[in-house]
């Protein structure tokens, strides 16, 4: 692979290629029915409570779901479990078709069908970042995550367009059928793309470990504690603004419908140029710089954004933060990969997953009621300080030193693992190199250093 553009020998690997077209197609799909569903929910109830609760319905379960989705994930095959999952959202948004030719009041079946999807996203989740880690090596993981998160990202930007344009023409019944559809390049993907063959794969015959054990070895490994802790933070401090664009464009007074469009695509846009950074700094920025830079970077944002600014300020500061926040969250998702053991990733997966996910979203219900109270701005700027803090707290503790490894010689360039040695044992370690060290020096070892006489 050329050390310059990962990204792009990425894509150059037909498998993976193949991987994520097919899972960009599925997307592009759910993204459309979301913006649909949404409309629908509102229209019909004049509500935004019922809005928010169809949103809810899907938000809730997807959390709640990921901690089970871990055990789930680790006794079965990844991929059964994918197609498994796929065909469960493949069915809930086909019932919405037929309701939607059916006519009729829809709420019920939206609520319904967004738990249903909720659940099945969560089983989703932990399973193709299973899949991803046995398709890709691991000079090609840091990417491929990155990768997998753009594609979120894009299908963010460009579902919710061709859903109004197909809505618009053809109606609720046509996007969700298109949707449906959209499913099948997964299933395809799923029988023709092989796995790479690794000396540590899982034997399915192992009995599986608890969601409690996996618990216990992440609060005892020092990289993977710190790490959850950082993607909680972010969860509640940073997480909430993409959901709360609207009212931070009505108290900046850009709350035309075309400028919340234009905001909530530059956050995309960021989005998606995170996956050029991870591509050209993966290589030579260490996991904890990249981290710290990035929660840096959204301390600083969140604070400007509590100031009054024109349009064009607020749109920049918008990508920069949509890039920082998704380079955090990809990079975060790459350390646990690497360091959780094959034994325990399933359920440490479905543990971020909860931690992003949940507090995301009580988090965003908090801001909203800060933000009536004191108003939207000043509860960024509020979350940019408190956030500040939390960055500096592990800064001075010297918290993001457990995200690096002491001896980065031993894995490829661009991975950076998570130190899940102890203390002691890296001590004992240094005092095992020291004497060795030690004992190349003395005299007559044949080395330069020892037949150098000493200056005084």
């Amino acid at each position: 692979m050329a050390s310059s553009a990962p990204v792009r020998a990425l894509w150059r690997n037909r498998r993976m290629r193949t991987l994520f077209a097919g899972e960009l197609v599925s997307r592009v799909g759910s993204l459309m029915s979301t913006l649909v569903i949404g409309f629908l929910a509102f229209d019909e109830t004049g509500s935004a409570f019922w809005a928010a609760a169809v949103a809810a319905a899907y938000a809730i379960p997807s959390a709640v779901f990921s901690l089970p989705a871990g055990a789930i994930a680790g006794r079965m095959s990844p991929r059964r479990l994918v197609f498994i999952s796929q065909t469960g959202a493949f069915v809930t948004i086909s019932v919405l078709a037929v309701a939607a030719l059916a006519g009729g009041t829809m709420l019920p079946w939206l609520v319904a069908m967004g738990v249903l999807s909720g659940i099945f996203s969560a089983l989703t989740f932990v399973a193709w970042q299973e899949v991803i880690h046995e398709v890709a090596t691991p000079d090609e993981l840091m990417a491929a995550v990155s990768t997998n998160a753009t594609l979120t990202n894009i299908a963010r930007l460009s579902g919710p367009l061709l859903g109004g344009l197909v809505f618009v023409q053809f109606g609720a019944a046509a996007v969700f059928l298109v949707d449906a559809g959209s499913f099948l390049p997964v299933f395809a993907v799923l029988g023709l793309v092989p796995a790479v063959a690794r000396p540590t794969a899982r034997d399915p015959a192992a009995s599986r470990p608890s969601l409690r054990e996996a618990l216990a070895v992440a609060r005892a490994h020092p990289g993977l504690r710190w790490t959850l802790l950082l993607v909680a933070v972010a969860g509640v401090l940073a997480g909430p603004l993409s959901w709360l664009l609207a009212p931070l464009a009505r108290d900046l007074g850009h709350h035309d419908a075309h400028e919340l469009g234009l905001l909530m695509g530059c956050f995309a846009v960021g989005s998606i140029a995170e996956l050029g950074l991870v591509s050209q700094t993966g290589r030579r920025i260490r996991i904890s710089d990249m981290v710290r830079i990035s929660y840096f970077v959204m301390c600083v944002v969140l604070l400007v954004l509590g100031a009054e600014f024109v349009l064009v300020v607020v749109a920049a500061l918008l990508v920069v933060y949509g890039l920082a926040r998704t380079a955090g969250r990809s990079v975060l998702l790459t350390a646990v990969h690497i360091a959780a053991p094959d034994r325990y990733r399933d359920q440490l997966i479905g543990v971020y997953g909860f931690l992003d996910t949940a507090l995301t979203v009580v988090a965003a219900l908090t801001w909203g009621l800060v933000a009536d109270a004191i108003g939207m701005t000043r509860t960024t700027a509020l979350a940019g300080a408190l956030l500040l803090l939390a960055v500096a707290a592990f800064a001075l503790r010297d918290k993001f030193a457990n995200l690096d490894p002491p001896d980065v010689a031993a894995v490829p360039r661009h991975l950076h693992p998570l130190d899940w040695e102890h203390q002691a044992w890296r001590l004992t370690r240094g005092v095992h190199r020291r004497a060795d060290e030690s004992a190349t020096r003395q005299p007559g070892s044949g080395s330069r250093g020892a037949s150098r006489p000493t200056r005084r």
